[in-house]
């Protein structure tokens, strides 16, 4: 089996699907969006690697471009929060 997975790691993994989900990415969406490889996105999505600082601030900026922000504070709080604008996909414009 491979390392150990650290908290943060889980917590970014979390944030990675949680994000993708709130937008209707898939992970080629998504690494199309920060210039960081499918691979890479997966196996951080799965916590079989920790994320550099390069990969870590090219995903926020592409959640971030598209409306989305992923939360980490010191106060002990995480999560992800979204725009209205970026969950514009979920508006229903069909009458029933």
């Amino acid at each position: 089996m491979g390392h150990p997975v650290d908290k943060e790691t889980k917590i970014f993994a979390a944030q990675i699907r949680a994000g993708r989900g709130l937008l209707d990415w898939s992970q080629d969406d998504l690494a199309t969006r920060s210039g960081i490889s499918r691979t890479v996105i997966a196996r951080l999505e799965a916590g079989q690697t920790d994320a550099r600082t390069s990969t870590t601030l090219s995903i926020r900026s592409a959640f971030k471009t598209a409306g989305l922000r992923l939360v980490d504070d010191d106060g002990g709080w995480f999560g992800v929060l979204t725009s209205r604008k970026s969950t514009s996909h979920w508006d229903d414009n069909t009458s029933s």
